[in-house]
């Protein structure tokens, strides 16, 4: 379980160094197989901040300040009520169970 875990962080994180975007699709998919969700979430948080250090590390040069400021700053002050509502709305019974060739996946 583990090797796949490490494995598909380590995909997905290459996929999204290229194209920008990915990561918390791919990994959040394979982890919500094994994790709970709200553990499944925050190991991809703590993925996703492992990435963009590297990434930022990498690219320093290249950044655009400006933009990533006004970015971050509209990101740190949504991440608040974000988190909160996930705290409200994680207590809430599944709608829809998910099922591969007839195995669960999720359970309501």
């Amino acid at each position: 379980m583990y090797v796949l875990v490490v494995i598909s962080s380590l995909l997905s994180s290459l996929v999204t160094f290229y194209s920008g975007f990915g990561l918390g699709t791919i990994l959040m998919a394979v982890l919500a197989i094994f994790f709970p969700l709200p553990q499944a979430i925050i190991i991809t948080a703590i993925v996703h901040l492992i990435n963009s250090g590297l990434k930022s590390s990498l690219l320093y040069k290249s950044i655009h300040w400006n933009i990533a400021l006004k970015f971050g700053a509209i990101a740190l002050i949504a991440a608040i009520p974000g988190a909160l509502l996930f705290k409200k709305l994680s207590f809430l019974p599944a709608i829809q169970d998910y099922s591969i060739f007839g195995l669960f996946l999720f359970r309501s």
